[in-house]
């Protein structure tokens, strides 16, 4: 079942972890490292992706030390800060 997101109230992060990272036996630990942010599980069927958030208020002054700490962090891969995007709608001709 997808997450259901808010980005109103909050700013998400999918965060990719490496093969050996401490944090796949335990990914809500992260939250110790970074106060304010939230564990919400597992992307899909990806078990080294996982998804979190943080309160819009606390994300716009940490964003910066949160994302550049975990890009320098070598038990993660690749995080990625996740932006509503809007859905384009195909009309019937497009096919």
């Amino acid at each position: 079942m997808p997450h259901q997101l808010n980005h109103e109230t909050n700013g998400y992060l999918a965060v990719t972890f490496a093969p050996t990272s401490s944090f796949l036996a335990s990914p809500s630990s992260l939250s110790n490292t970074y106060p304010g942010l939230q564990y919400h599980g597992q992307v899909g069927e990806l078990s080294d992706v996982h998804l979190y958030s943080m309160s819009k208020n606390i994300w716009l002054s940490a964003r910066d030390n949160v994302l550049g700490g975990l890009q320098s962090d070598a038990d993660v891969l690749h995080v990625e800060e996740q932006v509503p995007r809007q859905r384009a709608k195909r009309g019937g001709d497009e096919l």
